[in-house]
């Protein structure tokens, strides 16, 4: 039994030493390629005249410097991502010990409570198209509409139309080739656990594109999920609350941390029975639809928009056509959060009512079933999308100001009262109808990328900590701001969707082989690709900061995903790496940042960044030495495990070397014949 569980562990060590090698290669792949081609242009310095010298290295080694791994535009923000990274990595620690000293008796009450909460007790029941159709418009018009619409036309003005035409096109060419890579991928007997399923049934789960895809997309649902938890908790805490006689601004903070906690809560017990309150989603949904209906009308009514406003009136210059396409694609990638919500159907395909006995007949009515109800319901959001743009274009048009103001939709109504309840209720429903499925979809996601890609089965876990790491980083992304969840959410289903659509040809080609027929055939699926990746190339070169802080959050929450997965005694190593790496690489950039200062090259900002993190540096060395202690003293048999079982490898490996070479020496050495002369 113990040499059983000691091979066991054995076994996990290799696969996280396998893991942490390929990404530590990866980083320094990254690196390499920077230094050298920072070196290489230091190489053509070295032959200038010395005049020159000076001006050109500070010119070529100073961006370089200033914006090193492409991670921030400038240092100090790099150096505060290496010291944030590993504290969040100790904390993490910390809540791991504090979990296995308590033997999860906490999470297991909450549990044990959620799972005795009788909510619907109804068997689930098969659904027709207008069911599917009802969910499909439910998950894509949310409380979205009521920020991003009047966002996006106060930044983009009359591009926001045609912005949200052009994602709306793809999305429901995407809703399309959705539906039959969910019929390649059933007729393959593929797994399909949304969008990204598509990618592993084409290219496998160890393939690179699904590991970004699944990770992107989980990322995208996590950030949709935190937007409309806000919007929930801005519209209680800034809208409903103030009403109350006996409330104060100053309860504002303690406000919002207990409705994270009540909501939070609130998701841990109605994920559960999501699929079970389906059944309600027709009657939901229709009742969202009149209540946005009936917003804007008031909204047309109040403010007397004549809609003959929406036309521009665009003046000829040699840069029409080029500011056209730029701002239509910029204005698409913003509004993209509002449009994906089709996927969700998918999910509900099991119980799909079909008339079909045969099985290859009743999956081409699910197929069938699916695919109007994606297309049908993306077609009708974008019909609802647009109409509603074109209110804020006319609106804008004629003089009134949109609110800079969390949801400007309410605001602007704030006159008049029954346009204001209205919207107000229409708010309320619309999280209700978009919050629970956001978060069944990230939780989704989760467990395949925990099973697929960190090796992690979530079944076998004593508790499911899963719906906890999607609350932490929702609360994470809280202490942000709604503008760059926005962005973040766009982003990282963007990349997803980008490399989900080019993988439709792919599975096709691996379930029909050659009757998949040649590029010409296939136009559709490589012009959606083609729409969406662009969209994603534009917004990460427009929006450069946000990408790359996205980038920095995927990694932080890669890090973390493997904290929460795997033993504690490797994810206290790997904190102690983090920690001595991050000692290692910060003391002598923060002496950059003083020598930079001295040349007036740094702002006041930067130099108080610098000498934070002068006595930061001391003070993660306490908790570096701190960590290591706990660890020496509280895991020394697994200490003395994991150093028998690197002396064992790099034994047999020296094993291996040896033989290898003593093969070598050992073969006869094959001369070529020399040809005597014999004197005559």
């Amino acid at each position: 039994m113990f040499r059983a569980e000691l091979e066991s562990k054995k076994k996990r060590l290799f696969d996280f030493i396998s893991n942490l090698a390929e990404y530590l290669l990866f980083m320094a792949g990254a690196l390499a390629i920077l230094l050298m081609i920072t070196l290489l242009s230091l190489l053509q310095v070295a032959n200038l005249p010395p005049e020159f010298t000076e001006t050109v290295t500070t010119i070529l080694f100073l961006p370089f410097i200033m914006d090193l791994m492409l991670i921030s535009p400038n240092l100090p923000v790099i150096l505060l991502f290496f010291f944030i990274v590993p504290l969040l990595l100790i904390v993490a620690v910390i809540f791991r010990i504090l979990l296995a000293r308590f033997t999860f008796k906490k999470i297991k009450v909450i549990e044990s409570i959620t799972e005795k909460i009788y909510l619907i007790g109804k068997p689930e029941k098969k659904y027709g198209f207008s069911t599917l159709l009802a969910v499909s418009i439910g998950a894509t018009v949310g409380p979205s509409t009521f920020v991003l619409s009047p966002y996006s036309v106060k930044y983009y003005g009359w591009y926001a139309l045609p912005g949200m035409i052009l994602a709306s096109l793809s999305a429901v060419a995407l809703a399309y080739g959705y539906s039959k890579m969910f019929y390649y991928s059933r007729l393959s007997k593929g797994k399909i656990v949304g969008g990204p399923s598509f990618v592993g049934n084409a290219f496998g789960t160890k393939h690179y594109l699904y590991i970004i895809s699944r990770f992107t997309m989980w990322v995208g649902n996590v950030a949709l999920a935190a937007f409309n938890l806000l919007i929930a908790i801005e519209l209680a805490t800034e809208y409903l609350l103030p009403m109350l006689p006996f409330y104060s601004t100053s309860f504002s903070i303690i406000s919002k941390i207990a409705l994270f906690a009540i909501l939070s809560l609130a998701v841990l017990i109605g994920h559960r029975y999501w699929e079970k309150m389906v059944v309600l989603q027709s009657i939901l949904t229709a009742v969202f639809l009149s209540l946005l209906g009936l917003h804007a009308f008031f909204l047309f009514q109040h403010y007397g928009i004549n809609l003959e406003l929406v036309m521009p009136s665009l003046s000829v210059s040699p840069n029409l056509v080029s500011d056209f396409i730029m701002g239509v694609l910029i204005s698409a990638a913003y509004v993209y959060l509002m449009v994906f919500g089709f996927q969700e159907v998918q999910s509900l395909a099991e119980n799909v009512k079909t008339s079909k006995i045969d099985e290859e007949e009743r999956l081409k009515e699910i197929y069938s079933m699916l695919k109007k109800a994606m297309v049908g319901g993306s077609l009708f959001s974008a019909i609802v999308f647009c109409f509603y743009i074109s209110l804020y274009i006319a609106l804008v048009n004629s003089g009134i100001q949109i609110p800079e103001t969390t949801i400007p939709a309410l605001d602007l109504l704030n006159e008049h009262t029954l346009a204001y309840t209205i919207t107000l209720s229409a708010l309320a429903l619309g999280v209700i109808t978009t919050y629970v499925p956001a978060f069944v979809a990230a939780l989704k996601h989760l467990k395949e990328l925990l099973s697929d890609v960190f090796l992690v089965k979530v079944e076998e876990l004593k508790v499911r900590l899963d719906p906890y790491i999607v609350i932490f980083f929702m609360g994470i992304l809280l202490l942000t701001n709604a503008e760059y969840i926005i962005r973040l959410t766009d982003f990282a289903v963007l990349i997803s969707l980008a490399i989900i659509a080019f993988s439709e040809y792919a599975l096709k080609r691996k379930v029909l082989g050659e009757k998949a027929g040649v590029f010409l055939k296939n136009y559709r699926i490589f012009l959606t690709t083609f729409i969406v990746g662009v969209i994603t190339v534009i917004f990460s070169i427009v929006s450069q900061e946000i990408a790359v802080n996205s980038v920095v959050f995927m990694i932080f929450s890669t890090l973390i995903i493997m904290f929460f997965s795997y033993d504690l005694l490797l994810v206290e190593l790997f904190a102690i790496a983090m920690g001595a790496l991050s000692l290692i690489i910060t003391p002598p950039l923060v002496d950059v940042i003083m020598e930079l200062a001295g040349y007036g090259l740094a702002t006041p900002t930067d130099i108080a960044i610098a000498q934070a993190l002068t006595a930061s540096i001391w003070i993660l060395r306490f908790i570096f030495s701190a960590l290591v202690i706990h660890l020496v003293v509280q895991h020394k048999e697994e200490l003395i495990q994991i150093v028998k079982v690197l002396v064992e490898l790099l034994l047999e490996t020296i094993k291996r070397l040896f033989g290898r070479a003593k093969a070598l020496i050992g073969k006869p050495e094959f001369r070529t014949p020399q040809v005597i002369e014999v004197e005559a």
